[in-house]
């Protein structure tokens, strides 16, 4: 989708309501860059959040999952939540300026802080965010400029899964499946999302070291085109382009799908349903989620949004949202809260471990690492996937 800046933004606020979103106290400041709350202010009463499904639940799904419900009668803030039904629809909705704050996984909360479509976040005014765990904090997808933009859900890694029965040899590296025996082809599987091509760009960080490749997500035109050939490569190989966890599950369970790279909770599922798999983090490193609260530009009740961030890193509520994510939850109080065993399962607290998993962030011509604009951007990620799977003809 189309990225662009809403240059009308500053026409179509009054002033009076700039220097709410933004607590200017200054009438001749007339920058319209979205800024932090200075101090919490009285609460709104009302708050509207927009996430994908398990980030702001209120028990419709399953009764035991509610934790909005607690948040109103806490705050006194009456909850609205739009739950959007993929990212795709999460970011537009994001755009319309029409939600106080949003859930943004990685691959889109880059673009939003650049497009300056949401605000910083004084920290200094959530108390429990100094209990996030510092893999967490001021990272390329959720902090700009020396800024923090939000309160972490969590994180978790996609690892190298197989079928036991398949692949009888625990394979410890990426080459098992970007480079795979002829036996193997045909029955593996990859998501069906342009950021796959991270996880080439991490295989061949090692694989072709005379790329220079330092970060998956931010890729020189050189590397970027190294990475689309080796998709290329790959593309008739691969048996299974999923969206769904359940039919990437259902593809295993059924011998369809030898191998293939999987979040973790995807793996666990798998396990408790009885398929026989096991999972490794490859030598080369991983590609990860890690999901962000923020708060809007245009964000009309600050203050509640502000009470909802916090209340989302008490350790009772991120331990809560975590397992229903299927994530390592953000909070590191959060593991008391939890099931037993949970966070040494998904490697909560474990930072050497987290250091090899490279969350998803929106990949800019504006470098992750660095200042200038040689980076490939997203736009070239969707179109160069779109290429490749329009080459299968399914």
């Amino acid at each position: 989708m189309t990225r662009k800046k809403l240059a009308a933004r500053g026409l179509a606020l009054s002033v009076c309501m700039l220097l709410a979103l933004t607590a200017c106290g200054d009438d001749s400041d007339t920058d319209s860059t979205p800024k932090a709350l200075s101090s919490l202010g009285e609460s709104e009463n009302q708050l509207t959040l927009l996430a994908m499904p398990g980030h702001a639940e209120r028990g419709t799904s399953d009764p035991e999952q509610d934790w909005v419900t607690a948040f109103e009668k806490e705050t006194g803030c009456q909850t609205a939540v739009t739950t959007a039904t993929d990212v795709t629809e999460l970011e537009e909705l994001a755009r319309t300026g029409e939600y106080d704050a949003v859930a943004a996984p990685g691959e889109i909360s880059r673009a939003l802080i650049e497009d300056e479509e949401v605000a910083p976040v004084n920290t200094t005014l959530l108390e429990n965010y100094d209990d996030v765990v510092k893999g967490l904090q001021n990272r390329a997808w959720n902090s700009a400029g020396g800024d923090s933009y939000g309160a972490p859900v969590g994180r978790s890694a996609n690892l190298l899964m197989w079928r036991t029965d398949k692949v009888t040899t625990p394979p410890t590296s990426t080459a098992t499946l970007f480079d795979p025996a002829d036996e193997l082809s045909g029955s593996l599987a990859a998501f069906d999302s342009p950021l796959t091509l991270a996880d080439y760009a991490l295989y061949l960080k090692t694989a072709r070291p005379e790329l220079g490749i330092t970060n998956p997500y931010a890729l020189s035109r050189k590397q970027f085109d190294a990475v689309v050939a080796q998709a290329g490569v790959d593309n008739d190989k691969i048996g299974t382009y999923w969206v769904e966890y359940g039919q990437y599950l259902q593809k295993v369970a059924e011998g369809a799908v030898s191998m293939g790279i999987a979040p973790q909770a995807v793996v666990e599922v798998g396990k408790a349903q009885g398929t026989p798999i096991e999972a490794t983090l490859p030598e080369q490193g991983a590609t990860g989620t890690a999901d962000t609260w923020m708060i809007t530009a245009n964000a009309q009740n600050p203050n509640c949004a502000y009470r909802w961030l916090d209340y989302t890193l008490s350790p009772e509520v991120n331990a809560q949202a975590a397992q229903v994510l299927g994530v390592a939850p953000a909070v590191t109080t959060a593991c008391d809260k939890a099931a037993p065993g949970y966070c040494d399962t998904f490697h909560a607290l474990d930072e050497e471990y987290y250091q090899k998993v490279w969350p998803a962030t929106t990949p800019l011509t504006q470098c992750v690492a660095g200042s200038g604009s040689s980076c490939v951007g997203v736009q070239d990620w969707r179109d160069a996937w779109q290429n490749l799977r329009t080459q299968r003809g399914d």
